[in-house]
């Protein structure tokens, strides 16, 4: 009796691109100032202007973060707005967008972010936070 044992084996290969971590600093909120409360009142700030139904004269500024990545790449820049019932709120790149690329000429860059707000109802008075998500991918 024969006995036949026939083995093949092959060697696969796997690549990584091992790439700087991006880091994200807020470096300024953004800061509506004085909004008036009342249901469908809007406020939409940018770097250079603010206005809108509801704003009302006050100190305002828009938001500002500091990426440091690996210079000469680029990067897109997510805004995700997280919903509430009693108010929208969406924040915008300098494209008017929530999405934009960005180059890295130098690693460093500091990226404005602007943001419109509508009451969807009336609130009790006072001061709101309001959470976003910025996420940062490389090309």
């Amino acid at each position: 009796m024969l006995n036949a044992f026939v083995l093949a084996s092959v060697m696969g290969q796997a690549s990584i691109n091992l790439v700087q971590p991006i880091l994200i600093i807020e470096k300024s909120t953004i800061n509506f100032g004085d909004v008036q409360n009342y249901p469908n009142s809007t406020c939409t700030l940018s770097l250079f202007e603010r206005q809108g139904s509801g704003c009302l004269a006050s100190e305002w500024r828009s938001g500002t973060f500091h990426l440091s990545g690996l210079a000469n790449k680029r990067v897109t820049i997510e805004l995700v707005a997280l919903k509430h019932e009693k108010y929208s709120f969406t924040p915008f790149l300098s494209n008017g967008l929530q999405s934009q690329t960005y180059d890295l000429k130098t690693g460093e860059l500091d990226i404005d972010i602007g943001a419109e707000l509508t009451l969807n109802t009336l609130l009790e008075s006072g001061i709101y936070n309001i959470n976003y998500l910025i996420e940062v991918v490389y090309e």
